[in-house]
């Protein structure tokens, strides 16, 4: 599963304003395709944590439903704090896109380390 990674000179500006952190060497995209040949992608949020992505093609029975729709089998799917979004990037109108966030209760995020109360942001741990 390689991925050609990218570093978002205007979210990197940001995150050089906060704290460094694990983050601080990591890069704020990463595109791939799966062995099985769909597309993922990895993103930075707004709030700096990762967002993962995997695209269905037309063909696909999920192409164009929600991501709590009945076809998708969420019971099944171990996704970090389930899935939270479905639909089209940017106007690309062949790709379908469901993702998740890592930006849930508890979770470390670049923005939430830059706050005082999130001292020990090394150790995952809020204070």
């Amino acid at each position: 599963m390689d991925g050609i990674a990218v570093i978002d000179p205007t979210m990197r500006q940001e995150f050089q304003k906060r704290r460094s952190g694990p983050w601080t060497d990591e890069p704020d995209r990463v595109l791939g395709r799966h062995v099985s040949g769909l597309y993922w992608l990895l993103k930075r949020g707004a709030a700096g944590a990762w967002c993962g992505y995997v695209a269905v093609t037309q063909d696909h029975p999920a192409f164009r439903h929600s991501y709590d729709h009945d076809i998708l089998d969420t019971a099944r799917m171990d996704v970090h704090g389930g899935l939270t979004f479905a639909g089209p990037w940017f106007g690309v109108d062949q790709y379908w896109w469901f993702g998740f966030d890592c930006s849930h209760f508890n979770d470390l995020t670049p923005f939430l380390a830059s706050l005082a109360f999130w001292d020990n942001a090394q150790e995952h741990k809020p204070v």
